[in-house]
């Protein structure tokens, strides 16, 4: 097997640079085309939807959604000229089918990604393009914001008087929690080993998952009703608040204070975004 790789960072966001990145792969595959395109670009933005930053609504989607969405349209006709069938595998998440309370950007985002991935696949299937998601839970990236970070910006997601008060014990579980996600994360290897599986094996499943849980929960979360399905996660999440060191739990994020539950925290250490 002999074969050339051709790294390129392209800004997800920029049609400009994803033509010139474009010509630049088509100069250099040729008439042999092109075998292998991953969607890689992710970021995330955690805030209740309540005082939700519309433009970092937007920047989620456009980078998690759009950019996959226009790299794509930009390199189909190299994939379809390739000498064998061509592939493309775009990087989802576990957030694609199990949304979480400050997290609807990068779930919102990873849903609809889990669509357009589908409708991908049933357009280019007939010209010989296999397209592919891979949906991991926590991964060691730098997508993972510091417990310290968002501790430092809180005053300024909870944006006003009532969405501290409200949200802001929630909030700041949810901060706790995404730390502790983030230190028990896969190592980026575990990842890279299914995406060398599915740009190689003859026949790729439509969907790989990445983590101890990642399948299970989304199994779970298909079969049940959707009631049933929330009421594991709050009995989950009670028992998880339980456990929370006291000091975690009951520190406000830079003075946010609050009195609610939240009820998805509990198994963001197995199942949050990469």
């Amino acid at each position: 097997l002999c074969c050339a790789v051709l790294c390129c960072y392209i800004p997800p966001c920029s049609e400009a640079s994803i033509k010139v990145a474009a010509e630049r792969v088509s100069r250099a595959v040729g008439d042999d085309g092109l075998q292998l395109l991953i969607n890689n670009a992710g970021v995330a933005h955690m805030q209740p939807v309540e005082c939700m930053d519309l433009a970092a609504f937007k920047k989620t989607l456009d980078v998690n959604v759009t950019g996959v969405l226009a790299a794509s349209q930009a390199f189909i006709p190299l994939l379809r000229r390739g000498q064998q069938e061509g592939r493309i595998i775009n990087m989802g998440s576990v957030s694609g089918h199990l949304p979480m309370a400050f997290w609807s950007p990068y779930s919102s985002s990873k849903h609809a990604l889990e669509g357009l991935t589908d409708c991908m696949r049933y357009e280019l299937e007939g010209q010989g393009i296999k397209v592919v998601l891979i949906k991991p839970g926590p991964i060691k990236t730098s997508i993972w914001p510091s417990k310290e970070l968002v501790k430092e910006r809180a005053s300024e997601l909870l944006t006003t008087e009532d969405a501290r008060r409200e949200y802001g014990k929630d909030f700041t579980t949810m901060v706790y929690e995404v730390a502790r996600a983030g230190t028990a994360a896969l190592p980026v290897s575990e990842v890279v080993s299914v995406i060398y599986n599915a740009a190689t094996c003859e026949d790729p499943k439509h969907r790989y998952f990445v983590g101890p849980t990642s399948e299970v929960m989304y199994r779970l979360k298909r079969m049940l009703p959707d009631e049933l399905f929330s009421s594991i996660l709050t009995i989950l999440t009670r028992r998880y608040s339980r456990t929370m060191p006291a000091s975690s739990a009951t520190d406000g994020a830079d003075g946010v204070t609050g009195n609610h539950t939240y009820g998805g925290a509990a198994i963001s250490q197995a199942s949050d975004q990469r």
